[in-house]
C-alpha cells in the first residue's frame, strides 16, 4: 500500500465518521489534512532523493530544506483557502453536487437503522435522528431533554412528518408510494384526498412555524392536516394513494433554520374527542 493509498483508505474513514455524528470532529479534520499533506510532501522528496542517487546526481544540502519549505507553505495555504471557502459563494456550485447525493445517504442510513437500531449514542445520526421509509424497534427507548425543534403556534399540537402503515414484526415500514416534488407555497394535495377535512367549520386554517434546534435530515414535521408548505418540499404518498405517506424539504434543513406550514387544525375539545 502506497502512502497516497493509506491517506485515502484513513479519510474516507474519517468522512464516513462524520457523516454519522453531530459531534464536531471539524478539527480533526483539520489536523488530518495537514498531517496527511506534510506525509504525502515527504515521501514525494524521499522518492525523489532515490532517484538522484541512482542517477549519481549531487544534490546540495539546501534543496531538499527548499523543497519542505515550499511545500509547507503550499499546504498551509490550500488548507486556509479550503477553510475559507466553505461558508463563501465560490463554493456554492458544489452545493448542488452533494445535495444530490442526500437520497443515497437516506438508503444507506434506512440500511443502517435495521444493523445499528439499538445502539444508544445520542451523538449519532443513524439512530433515531431520522424519520425514513422503515423504522426498527430495537433495544431500549431513551429520551432526552435537549431540544429538538420548537413549534410556533397558538397553542400546542401534536406533530407528524412519517406514516408508517405496515408493522413486520421487528418494525414499521412505509408502503411505497410516488413522491412528487411542490413548490413553495403550493396545495400539497389536490381536492380528491382524505387528507383534507371535508367539514370546513370543523377546522381553522392557520400558519405556524417549525424552528429546528438538532439536524434531522430532511424531514418536516407538520400538524393536523398540512395544506401547503411555504418552502419547497417532496410530498411521499403511501401505497399510490392520495395520502401523506411522509414529507421532507427540497434541500437539507440547518440547525436553527425554520419554515412555515399553512394547515387545518381541529377545533375539537377535549370532551369531544
Amino acid at each position: 500500500m502506497t502512502t497516497v493509498d493509506a491517506i485515502i483508505l484513513l479519510g474516507i474513514a474519517l468522512l464516513t465518521n462524520m457523516s454519522a455524528t453531530f459531534t464536531d470532529l471539524f478539527g480533526y479534520l483539520l489536523l488530518f489534512v495537514s498531517a496527511a499533506m506534510l506525509l504525502w510532501l515527504r515521501a514525494a522528496l524521499v522518492e525523489r532523493e532515490g532517484g538522484w542517487r541512482r542517477r549519481r546526481v549531487n544534490e546540495e544540502g539546501e534543496v531538499p530544506a527548499a523543497i519542505m519549505r515550499s511545500g509547507i507553505l503550499f499546504a498551509a495555504g490550500s488548507i486556509l483557502l479550503a477553510w475559507l471557502l466553505t461558508g463563501v459563494a465560490v463554493a456554492a456550485p458544489l452545493t448542488g453536487a452533494w445535495r444530490s447525493l442526500d437520497g443515497v445517504w437516506d438508503g444507506v442510513r434506512d440500511q443502517f437503522e435495521g444493523v445499528f437500531g439499538s445502539l444508544e449514542n445520542p451523538q449519532s445520526r443513524i439512530t433515531g435522528t431520522s424519520f425514513g421509509s422503515s423504522f426498527t424497534v430495537l433495544g431500549e427507548w431513551r429520551s432526552s431533554d435537549a431540544e429538538a425543534l420548537v413549534l410556533h403556534a397558538s397553542r400546542p399540537l401534536y406533530l407528524r412528518t412519517t406514516t408508517y402503515d405496515t408493522y413486520t414484526g421487528r418494525g414499521w415500514e412505509r408502503t411505497d408510494g410516488p413522491s412528487r416534488e411542490v413548490p413553495a407555497g403550493e396545495p400539497l394535495f389536490g381536492e380528491t384526498t382524505p387528507e383534507r377535512p371535508t367539514r370546513a367549520e370543523a377546522v381553522r386554517v392557520e400558519r405556524i412555524a417549525v424552528e429546528l434546534r438538532q439536524t434531522i435530515g430532511r424531514n418536516l414535521f407538520t400538524a393536523g392536516s398540512p395544506i401547503r408548505v411555504f418552502a419547497p418540499s417532496v410530498v411521499h404518498e403511501s401505497a399510490g394513494l392520495p395520502v401523506l405517506g411522509g414529507i421532507e424539504s427540497g434541500s437539507p434543513i440547518r440547525t436553527g433554520e425554520a419554515y412555515e406550514i399553512g394547515t387545518a387544525i381541529s377545533q375539537a375539545t377535549e370532551e369531544e374527542l
